[in-house]
């Protein structure tokens, strides 16, 4: 069965995985949001080992690094990467007045937690910052808080 390789570009740092049968592994980690091409192609080496993958998607919090990513990961799988956004179909509906100002790594947090437990839900992400998202009975991603 085949693998998706799925980025995620953070403010503090970028992981990397393969996605299979629902478990991640292969997991790596880039400190800093700043990453040469060379040390891109290096984590998508380790990543992928000798798996073949069926697709790859990009969650990412850092625009400026988006395209580099993006022209990596096509190159490194032979597929064109999904980018997370607020317009992509996540099996979340987005309920919030601007949209497009939900960072894409809250949207797939959401996304996974109504795949994983189903609607209501409060999702916690420790991340560089302390993220609450909200999730209505009706699956519906209707907002959230955060903390330093």
């Amino acid at each position: 069965m085949n693998s998706c390789l799925v980025v995620d570009v953070g403010n503090t740092s970028t992981t990397l995985g393969l996605s299979r049968r629902g478990r991640m592994g292969s997991v790596q980690r880039l400190e800093g949001k700043a990453h040469t091409r060379a040390s891109i192609d290096e984590a998508l080496q380790r990543a992928l080992g000798k798996h073949t993958v069926a697709g790859c998607a990009l969650c990412s919090v850092v625009p400026a690094s988006n395209v580099r990513w993006l022209r990596a990961l096509k190159g490194a799988t032979g597929t064109a990467p999904v980018l997370i956004h607020h317009k992509l179909n996540l099996g979340v509906k987005v309920r919030y007045p601007r949209p497009q100002r939900i960072g894409a790594d809250r949207l797939a947090n959401a996304s996974a937690a109504i795949e994983q437990f189903g609607a209501p839900a409060i999702v916690a992400d420790f991340g560089t910052a302390l993220t609450f998202d909200v999730i209505s009975a009706a699956g519906e991603y209707i907002g959230g808080a955060f903390a330093p």
